[in-house]
């Protein structure tokens, strides 16, 4: 593994860099559990969904945990197959966290859902890496699943958003290497703190689909693409990790970038490279397969050293007599051919050995995955051994193929198919500052955010990228989709187990209609849950220097809709008329007219100050300043959304508007629609 972070870091900041550390005992890559939901074209593993027999149990499996912590391994990655499957996964974690082991998760992302994501963050995970193979189309083909990358990315959105450090893992090939900006784009989009790219390696299904490697011009740009991101990052003061993976070839080119673009550099980070050392299988990197099988390291399932069931692993990985361990364990390794001859071999320790054993047939054969030039790895003249065919005993596995009685598909333990929830949140009057916490997290979680019109793009830009968005938005007299569909549309989607945001403008249960959409959720049994928003009275007031209640001026403040359900005024006009109290008007432009004559008509002054406000606390927003009598000459140019603020407090906004003040101080001095 080549942390290119660390590295762009002492370039920057030379001495920064931890020394190199020698371990006591290797990263153990432990593949708990060999099922899977997916079939990828790439699997190592060759997983399937059926249950392998043979796999440890939960008490084997603890006391492999107890032996490698008191071993001192430094850290343990569960993998698979796909680990949310196994059922003791969450035991075994926390099990392992109590031995103070640095414990990953390696998942397809898939299974990470709103049922079980409180259990993944409590039981205390380093760090959880999540596959991706590139952009909808091409993940999907490469996990022959579709729809398979929605649920990766919103098992990604849901760790991000709960405060787990969280990854992208991409296995580059000829087919996904066009998607990598992309990808790399979705490492800012969702605050991914690592992005680990690995390069193909011939084992499992990667050793069918070697023909679908990336060549050596597109291993070098996109190494390149990680290089000059990382550096961005770097100076723009974000610490995301990136790392590669499977081609130790990759440190060589970095001293050839660094040499080209910090000169100054090269000899010292020269050093810190021969200092890291390289490819590190069956040294500082073992693998335990499901069957407690131990292997030089996770691409090696073709050939055992012992197993886990039978002797501890400590003793395997320290008594180990086995020549393929021994050749791995040399310092320098015997190694052949391009690699024998390379000048930078003590760089990348002749890189990952599997893809010159699946090759030539010989391990210590040259690594076809090595990208460098003859001239950038100045080849030297000396005698190298010949190549040799190596017999390797296989490791019986368990074909499945072969196994006829499928089981049904197993389910998550902590998932049970209950209804889904909807979420009555109000969105504030358009600034997206003004969404309340609660609300923000909330649109950032959800399923399926539905909303209305007068939901602002900003606001609408924050809703997960993997959320689908259903615009339900009313004019008047024109609906979208009539208030009965939408309390049906958000019924139908709780009961396919979905979480639902019903996104209102304002607070929902101000003229919102959310008490109607309660109503019939509580009748079809479904759970449901308010957030209150700022209200668009409180929004709009503010925003225009006008408050709604001031002591010399009025004792009460009186909210009032400009229309009913038929569209028509039913007022009690005789006491709206009063004159020691703020109304304020909701939905009343294309009635005000009439509100205006049946106020005069029941006893309010008609010099009583009225201000109209459009589109408030919005960067557009209008305030038009006039009186009772004459602000509706003043309004016709305006389109909803407006609110209409009648009252002794309207005179105060002379002085005390503020947001846009310059632009509303004109508007309300020379009374102008803009």
């Amino acid at each position: 593994m080549f942390r290119i972070s660390q590295m762009m870091h002492e370039v920057l900041s030379p001495g920064s860099m931890r020394p190199i550390r020698t371990p006591k005992a290797p990263v153990v890559i432990w593949n708990l559990i060999r099922r899977c939901n997916l079939t990828c074209r790439h699997c190592y593993s060759t997983s399937a969904d059926i249950d392998f027999p043979g796999e440890l149990t939960t008490s084997q499996a603890k006391a492999v945990i107890d032996d490698l912590a008191d071993y001192g391994v430094p850290a343990l990655i569960l993998s698979g197959g796909e680990p949310l499957l196994r059922h003791d996964i969450f035991e075994l974690t926390q099990y392992a966290k109590q031995k103070r082991l640095y414990v990953g998760l390696s998942s397809n992302g898939t299974l990470i859902t709103r049922e079980n994501i409180n259990r993944i963050k409590a039981a205390g995970y380093d760090y959880v890496g999540i596959s991706i193979d590139g952009n909808r189309p091409n993940h999907d083909y490469f996990r022959r699943r579709e729809g398979g990358f929605d649920e990766a990315m919103r098992g990604l959105s849901l760790c991000s958003q709960n405060g787990i450090k969280v990854g992208l893992r991409f296995t580059l090939t000829k087919d996904n290497f066009p998607d990598l900006p992309d990808i790399i784009d979705t490492l800012r989009e969702f605050k991914v703190d690592k992005f680990y790219l690995s390069h193909l390696n011939y084992s499992g299904r990667g050793r069918t689909n070697r023909r679908d490697d990336a060549h050596h011009r597109m291993t070098r740009a996109a190494v390149d693409m990680l290089f000059e991101n990382c550096l961005i990052d770097l100076e723009a003061g974000i610490n995301r990790e990136y790392v590669t993976g499977n081609n130790d070839a990759d440190g060589v080119y970095f001293y050839h970038w660094v040499k080209q673009r910090f000169p100054q550099q090269a000899e010292h980070i020269k050093q810190r490279l021969t200092a890291w050392g390289g490819n590190s299988t069956g040294k500082f990197i073992a693998n335990i397969d499901n069957v407690g099988n131990v292997h030089p390291d996770t691409f090696w399932w073709n050939y055992s050293i012992g197993n886990v069931k039978d002797q501890p692993f400590s003793q395997i990985w320290q008594h180990t007599d086995d020549t393929l361990m021994q050749k791995f364990r040399e310092s320098p390794r015997a190694l052949k051919g391009r690699c024998g001859n390379c000048s930078y071999s003590q760089i990348c320790n002749g890189n990952t050995r599997v893809r010159a054993y699946v090759s030539s047939g010989d391990p210590m054969g040259e690594d076809p995955g090595c990208y460098l030039s003859d001239k950038e790895i100045e080849l030297t003249d000396k005698p190298t051994p010949a190549l040799k065919q190596w017999s390797m005993p296989k490791t019986v596995r368990f074909d499945p193929e072969k196994f006829r009685k499928r089981p049904a598909k197993l389910e998550l333990a902590t998932h049970k198919p209950v209804n889904g929830k909807v979420y009555l949140v109000g969105a504030g009057p358009g600034d997206p500052g003004l969404l309340t916490v609660k609300a923000l997290e909330l649109i950032q979680k959800a399923d399926v955010v539905i909303h209305d019109r007068l939901i602002s793009n900003e606001i609408l830009d924050l809703i997960s990228k993997t959320c689908e968005v259903i615009n339900v938005g009313k004019q008047t007299s024109n609906h979208n989709l009539p208030q009965q569909d939408i309390n049906q549309l958000l019924i139908k989607l709780a009961q396919t187990n979905k979480s639902v945001v019903r996104l209102k403008g304002g607070d929902p249960f101000i003229f919102g209609r959310g008490g109607e959409e309660l109503q019939a959720l509580a009748k079809a049994d479904i759970a449901y849950e308010v957030v209150p928003g700022v209200s668009a009275a409180n929004g709009c007031g503010a925003y225009s220097g006008i408050p709604l209640t001031h002591r010399d001026f009025t004792q009460s403040v009186t909210f009032v809709t400009g229309h009913n359900k038929e569209n028509k005024l039913n007022l009690d006009f005789e006491y709206l008329a009063k004159s020691d109290h703020t109304i304020v008007f909701y939905m009343a432009l294309a009635n005000f007219t009439e509100l205006s004559r049946e106020l005069i008509r029941h006893g309010m002054n008609k010099s009583t100050p009225a201000a109209a406000i459009y589109n408030g606390t919005t960067n557009s927003q209008t305030v038009i300043k006039s009186t009772l009598e004459h602000l509706p000459d003043k309004t016709g140019q305006l389109k909803p959304p407006v609110l209409i603020i009648l009252g002794q407090v309207v005179n105060l906004a002379d002085d005390l508007s503020w947001f846009l003040a310059d632009r509303i101080n004109e508007k309300i001095l020379h009374y102008e629609v803009v």
